[in-house]
Parts: C-alpha cells; structure tokens; sequence
C-alpha cells in the first residue's frame, strides 16, 4: 500500500521497488502463474503455480469454512440468558465500561438503547462503511507530508472534523429509520424519546470524541502548530464531537429513511439518507468554522491582527464560539429528535 499510495516512497529512501516482483511474490499473485502455466512466451514459476493449485482447491474451502464458523461463534457471543435479563446490560465489556463509566449519571433505560446500538454496529460493521468514504480525501495531504517530510498546519483542522463528523454519522444520523423492523416495539416501550435519543448519541461520543481529541493532538504536535493552536483545535474537536453528535439526531429525524440499500456487494443496510448527509455535514463544518480556522496560524495571525489582540486570544475566542453554537444548535436538534419521537405514529 506504501508503494502504490506513495510513489515518491523510492526518491524519499533512497531504494528501488520492483512493485511486480513483490505482487508477485503474494499468494494472490500465485494464481497468475497457475493461468499462465505453458502459455507460449511466458516465464510462470511452476512452484508458485502448484501452490496456486493448493490455495484454490485447499485453502479457499478451509477458510471459508473456518470463517463461516467464527461468524456464527462471533454472532451469537452475547445470547440473551432470560434468568439474567435484570442485567443484560452489564453482560460485555464494552457494556461494563458503558455502565461503569456512566451509571449514576444516564439511566439504565438509556444505556439499554447505547448497548444495542453499539452491539448492532459491532455485529455488522459494514453498515458503517460509509463513515470511510471522506477519509479517502486525506490521501493527497498524506502524500504531500510524505514527498515533503512535513505535516501540513491544515491537517489536524481537517482530522478534528472529520472525526466530529464521523462520531454524528455513525450512529445518529438515522434515529428512527435505524430501529426498522422494530421500529414498533420501540414507539410502544416504556422508554422516551428522550432516552432513545441520548443512548444513540452516548456511544458516538463515548468511543468518537477520545479518539477524534488524541488523533488531533497527535497530528498538531506532528504539524508545525504551536501549543495555543493545538489545544485550541482539541477544545473544538471535542465541542464539534459532542454537539454534532446532537446536531445529527436532530437532522435525521427530519430525514429518516427506512428502506435498506445496497451497501457493498450484496450486502445491504438502512443508512442515513444522502438529504441528511448532505445537511448534516453542510451544518456541522459551518457552526465548526470559527473554531477550526482560530487554530490554522496564518488566519489566526490575520485575525489578530485585524482586531489588535493575540493569537492566543483569537484562538481561545474561535473554540469558545464554535462549542457555543455547536451546543446550541445541537441541544435545539436533539429536542426536535425528542418530540419526534414522541409523536411518531405508525
């Protein structure tokens, strides 16, 4: 992947790459021997070809049969024990430190609907496939840091928003369309709208801030920022991380979508719907702009300047601005997601 994403990988080094004789040298270029053994003008290395042979015939059916099985171990890990139900939510880890780190201030009923929402998206992760999609445009910046040996000061910037947006898509862009087929048993039970929206949000936050905090730490102090801007752009990454959370339950219940559609292969899922993508991210990076562009140097610099106060000052006014809206907007979606629910009907 190196040598494919990166081609400046021989000129950096100092080494050659011969990108066939590697490929080649793979399992799955062993097949290529084997299609091509005794073709006239052609050099296929009978070896690799009877090692072809036994990947296709041998290896290919023990794999999927020992893939068939882990899926099936893997799916019915955390079967429902009726005798334990008074504490089916205490039954995983990743539960236990739901409930550990929360219980006392959310309530069982909610961290009931962050389990289930969190177990559903381990079971299938392909249905979250789509949060990967934009991760595709960091490849230029990371072939640029590559070529020239320097993180770009716009990156950690472009990192915090990402993970925001990320954290907000994954599991409440679609609060009601997720629940499909027992959309009616949700409607009927005794939890509220509420509680329905702030388990959904709980393990986006719980899971996406943290990491979307340390991946922009870790790109600043890699970058050229100083430590005003990289804390600056932590404070905002958490802010855009939780109130975009909140933003997007708000957006996708004014966007649901109900029906699956095809994800990747044959595969298909409910995801959110391309209206809430589009609204979603459209809202979130305009109320985390202030916020995001205080932490670049040069516009921070600019800023400065324009207004005759410190960098350290436009910074510190450029978080607190985008946490401000952010918390706004996202606390006027999440009562909207709320009343939606509430009054949803069949």
């Amino acid at each position: 992947m190196v040598v494919i994403l990166f081609p400046q990988f021989a000129g950096i080094t100092g080494r050659t790459v011969d990108l066939y004789a590697v490929l080649g040298a793979v399992p799955t270029g062993w097949l290529a021997d084997l299609a091509l053994l005794g073709a006239p003008g052609v050099s296929a290395n009978p070896l690799r070809a009877t090692l072809a042979t036994g990947v296709v015939l041998v290896g290919v059916p023990a794999f999927t049969g020992l893939s068939i099985r882990l899926a099936d171990r893997y799916w019915h890990a955390d079967a429902v024990h009726p005798e334990d139900e008074s504490d089916a939510v205490e039954t995983s880890a990743i539960d236990g430190t739901l409930v550990t780190v929360f219980e006392g201030f959310v309530s069982r009923p909610t961290l009931a609907v962050a389990r289930k929402t969190w177990l559903r998206a381990r079971r299938a992760p392909i249905t979250l496939s789509y949060v990967l999609y934009p991760a595709f445009a960091f490849v230029v910046p990371l072939q640029n840091a590559v070529r020239t040996g320097v993180i770009p000061p716009t990156l950690p910037a472009l990192v915090a928003i990402y993970g925001a947006w990320m954290t907000g898509a994954a599991f409440t862009l679609n609060p009601i369309g997720d629940e499909a087929a027992t959309l009616p048993v949700t409607l009927t039970a005794s939890a509220s709208g509420a509680r329905l929206v702030r388990g959904k949000i709980l393990p986006g936050v719980a899971i996406g801030v943290p990491a979307t905090a340390i991946a922009t730490a870790i790109t600043g102090v890699l970058s050229p920022l100083g430590p005003v801007s990289i804390a600056g752009l932590v404070v905002a990454a958490v802010a855009c991380g939780v109130g975009g959370a909140a933003l997007a339950a708000g957006v996708g219940a004014v966007f649901p979508r109900f029906g699956s559609v095809n994800v990747t292969g044959n595969r298909e899922a409910v995801v959110p719907s391309l209206t809430a993508f589009v609204v979603f991210s459209i809202g979130l990076f305009v109320l985390a702009l202030p916020g995001l562009v205080a932490g670049v140097p040069a516009v921070a610099s600019g800023l400065a300047t324009a207004f005759d106060v410190s960098r350290a000052v436009v910074t510190a006014a450029g978080s607190l601005l985008t946490g401000l809206l952010l918390g706004v907007a996202g606390w006027i979606a999440s009562r909207y997601a709320v009343r939606t629910i509430d009054s949803y009907t069949l």
